[in-house]
């Protein structure tokens, strides 16, 4: 969130007009957002991904369930096909991690940081759902540069920037897991 915030600073589209503290409306975002992922990541990468995984290849599994992960966003206000393409690009890199470790806190930090760092930080909405935020911001631009009124991850910059943590992801892990199963 923050390189696409700097990315779309500098190209123009996005002004930074104010900071305003709240620690009231952070701590209610802090508590909202942690629990949004809990229940998104228990459900999609800890109970479907795992029951994916126990029945067919990981890779297909993960696939599977990243398209679940995107069809619970499917009504969200403000949807574009950018968006939502970037929703299903966000659940393979969700889920990269609990494939190779099993463990869910990675993703749980992910999700909550990407969503808290959007909303409640840089004051765009998440997944086209306004909060209250640090930062005071106005975009103006292209919305498939922008986001426009779903956020920065409806932009074609966050689906550069999924797809580089991917990539970047799956070269870690994979490394990771041939290197303990070679100890």
């Amino acid at each position: 969130m923050g390189a696409g915030s700097l990315i779309l600073y500098f190209s123009g589209n996005l002004t930074f007009n104010s900071i305003t503290f709240n620690l009231i409306g952070l701590a209610q975002s802090v508590v909202l957002f942690i629990l949004v992922s809990i229940n998104e990541e228990v459900f999609v990468r800890g109970y479907l991904l795992r029951n994916f995984m126990d029945s067919m290849n990981k890779y297909i599994a993960l696939i599977s369930s990243s398209l679940i992960f995107m069809a619970l966003h499917l009504m969200n206000p403000n949807v574009s096909l950018v968006g939502i393409t970037n929703i299903f690009l966000a659940g393979l890199l969700l889920g990269i991690g609990y494939i190779f470790t099993k463990n869910l806190w990675f993703p749980l930090a992910l999700h909550f940081s990407w969503n808290f760092f959007q909303g409640p930080i840089f004051g765009f909405e998440v997944s086209g759902t306004s909060s209250s935020s640090l930062i005071s911001q106005s975009i103006q631009g292209n919305e498939i540069l922008t986001g426009g009124q779903f956020g920065l991850e409806g932009s074609i910059i966050a689906t550069v920037l999924c797809s580089l943590g991917i990539v970047l992801f799956w070269m870690v892990y994979k490394k990771q897991n041939v290197l303990s199963t070679a100890n």
